[in-house]
């Protein structure tokens, strides 16, 4: 028998392991599970195999159907920073290659940090495998400002999948985004 009405899946695909969370329409977890890692890395079609295991067990632990799958929205977001450890590593040696390489993008993420908070977003969090290595790159007022997440990568593929997030639109953002080309 499946469930009715609205649901959500958030994937968070990381480099070590894939997690899935499903939700209702007004965030109660109906079932979660983990499989193996999922970043491009290792190829699209593990990556996907991942993906659809995790998914897959968290829907058996909600009981749910594949009539369920119809009535249901991902968020999904995936891993592929394969060579950032090592810039960042001959970075932090001094190395002056990788230390332009992480400068420039501490410099894209800080005015990409200062549009929001131009914009009136004072919350700000890094989440990701490289947050906390990116973070001391970063301007000392920046870094005062940064706070830690509320959730964890999950809860906000979960929120892409709501459409809860207000992105900006393409045409009236175009000469801010267009200094983030890299």
């Amino acid at each position: 028998m499946g469930t009715k009405g609205t649901m959500y899946l958030g994937i968070d695909g990381g480099g070590t392991r894939c997690r899935a969370r499903i939700e209702d329409e007004n965030g109660s977890v109906l079932g979660v599970a983990n499989s193996g890692p999922a970043t491009m890395r290792i190829g699209f079609e593990r990556a996907w195999r991942s993906i659809m295991e995790a998914t897959e067990a968290a829907a058996a632990q909600a009981g749910l159907t594949g009539e369920d799958f119809a009535r249901m929205y991902a968020g999904i977001g995936l891993a592929d920073a394969a060579f950032a450890p090592i810039v960042m590593r001959h970075a932090n040696q001094g190395d002056p290659v990788g230390r332009r390489i992480v400068e420039r993008a501490a410099d894209a993420i800080g005015d990409l940090l200062d549009l929001f908070l131009a914009r009136g977003i004072d919350r700000l969090s890094l989440v990701g495998g490289l947050a906390d290595v990116i973070t001391p790159w970063l301007t000392p007022d920046l870094r005062a400002r940064l706070k830690s997440p509320d959730a964890d990568a999950a809860a906000g593929a979960l929120l892409v999948a709501r459409g809860r997030l207000d992105l900006p639109k393409r045409e009236t953002d175009h000469e801010q985004t267009s200094k983030f080309r890299v």
